[in-house]
């Protein structure tokens, strides 16, 4: 008699436990499948930028941000500069933000920081509301004569191209390095933007060839999307001073 009872507890604790577990797993479908029917309709409101009155639609930006992810780049053993004194020194006497306002973004802030013995710091804030899956980088160099005059330092990038499979040539390697050294919590694979950036940006010695000319100089930098709007555009001014006996124009 006790052992019919005791088998009949069994099975009744086997039928309750088998009937809680599919309680929850019938609510864990039903809440996964709202939550996706949720999220899909948010993602159809989020469609387009605008309404169709031609307003913001800001579920757009909602579903932009939870869509984008943050994956830092990876190249170990990239930064290529080395501490090994060169035959000049550089000074950066001023930063200028260019070709203000901005149709696709907003500058915050564009500050020139002069810093006693130490680089001179170019301190931005942007905001950029857009997506970016294209992004082009280009700098051209200009050395000081009577006026400045280009200098043989011209680079045009494709940035998320690049960062996907880095360039191995010189100027590239280089140009990389200076982020890495520099802005290494903005080194991340496209999607860019819909962000604030805020970032520290300086030259030194290191990041310039092995020899360089005397005299002054200005450095003129753009960011542009893909339509070749300006996103950023900044002019830095820096002059070099040589430190030892004059060798070649210029030398990596």
């Amino acid at each position: 008699m006790a052992n019919n009872v005791a088998g009949q507890l069994l099975v009744y604790a086997l039928l309750l436990f088998f009937m809680v577990v599919v309680v929850f797993l019938s609510y864990a479908l039903i809440l996964h499948t709202e939550q996706t029917q949720m999220w899909s309709t948010i993602k159809d409101r989020g469609a387009m930028r605008t309404m169709p009155n031609g307003t913001t639609n800001y579920w757009y930006y909602i579903t932009v941000q939870c869509d984008l992810k943050r994956v830092p780049i990876h190249y170990p053993n990239r930064i290529i500069f080395t501490n090994e004194s060169k035959s000049f020194s550089l000074r950066v006497t001023r930063f200028i933000c260019t070709e203000t306002p901005y149709e696709v973004s907003e500058l915050l802030q564009c500050k020139t920081v002069l810093r006693r013995n130490k680089p001179t710091f170019l301190n931005l804030t942007v905001h950029i509301p857009q997506v970016l899956n294209t992004l082009y980088f280009q700098v051209k160099t200009y050395y000081r004569l009577n006026d400045y005059q280009a200098f043989p330092i011209d680079i045009l990038m494709e940035v998320c191209s690049y960062l996907s499979k880095p360039s191995e040539d010189i100027f590239s390697r280089h140009l990389l390095s200076v982020f890495f050294v520099t802005i290494p919590h903005m080194l991340y694979y496209c999607p860019h933007g819909n962000t604030t950036y805020r970032a520290s940006f300086w030259l030194e010695d290191k990041f310039f060839p092995k020899s360089m000319p005397a005299g002054d100089y200005r450095m003129d930098v753009w960011f542009r999307d893909e339509l070749n709007k300006t996103i950023l555009a900044y002019q830095a001014y820096f002059s070099v001073r040589r430190m030892g006996v004059w060798r070649s124009l210029i030398e990596w």
